[in-house]
């Protein structure tokens, strides 16, 4: 059996029922009583408890319901995962179990999920990536939109796909946006982290399908970071996307 409904006004003057209101220090029932047991004509705190009462139950009644049961959470496996070595600038990492990226010797990772599946024009509430360190936990890493189509197979730090060239080389701006989605301070080897990514990019990869180039991962420190890919050997250790959306 379904749980009943309330109207909202009915609801809105039970809460108001149980709510205790004070004036100048007394209560409401105490400041009825008049020395002879009476409640004195047109007391001057009747008006200030009738105000308030209709302006919590106005507030009670335009206050919007959430309804958790309106919003779908999905998870968006990786589709493509690599990374860009400058010290190697012609050479493919696309089939290597983890992607490192590194600020010493620059090095970026890049990450694509499949968002097919959600309906175009969703509205994006919330938008998480599960990442996973590998053996080296590296440190603080930034993660920027990718604003050009790449290649799984061939790109390289010089070139996005087979034929064409990155404008900026691995995928350095323009080729990638200057604008941080999201941000990881891992410390901890194949350890799972979660990063929350800016809902308003995910929206316009949604809604336009042909826009999502993905993830690039980038770090000024030292020590990189490798991130486990879709290659991994434990499938427990690869990248997913959780979105939260309506439809």
């Amino acid at each position: 059996m379904g749980r009943p409904i309330m109207c909202p006004r009915a609801a809105a003057l039970l809460f108001v029922a149980g709510c205790g209101f004070q004036v100048s220090g007394q209560s409401a029932s105490d400041a009825t009583d008049s020395p002879g047991g009476e409640k004195p004509i047109d007391a001057p705190f009747d008006a200030p408890i009738d105000v308030a009462v209709d302006v919590m139950i106005d507030a009670a009644i335009d206050a919007p319901m959430i309804d958790a049961a309106m919003y779908s959470t999905t998870n968006h496996a990786v589709v493509a995962d690599t990374f860009l070595a400058s010290d190697m600038p012609n050479s493919n990492y696309s089939t290597q179990d983890s992607a490192l990226a590194d600020g010493d010797i620059a090095r970026t990772a890049l990450f694509r999920f499949d968002l097919t599946t959600i309906p175009v024009g969703a509205s994006i509430q919330a938008a998480e990536l599960h990442i996973f360190t590998e053996f080296d936990a590296g440190g603080a890493c930034t993660f920027y939109p990718v604003l050009e189509s790449w290649t799984e197979g061939s790109t390289t730090w010089t070139k996005r796909n087979a034929i064409s060239n990155w404008v900026g080389a691995g995928a350095t701006p323009p080729s990638r946006g200057t604008v941080a989605a999201g941000t990881v301070v891992p410390s901890m080897t194949f350890t799972e982290y979660i990063v929350v990514i800016d809902p308003a990019l995910v929206t316009s990869w949604v809604a336009v399908p042909a826009s999502n180039y993905g993830l690039a991962i980038v770090t000024t420190g030292a020590d990189g970071t490798r991130f486990a890919t879709k290659e991994n050997g434990n499938a427990g250790l690869r990248p997913f996307m959780r979105i939260s959306h309506t439809p």
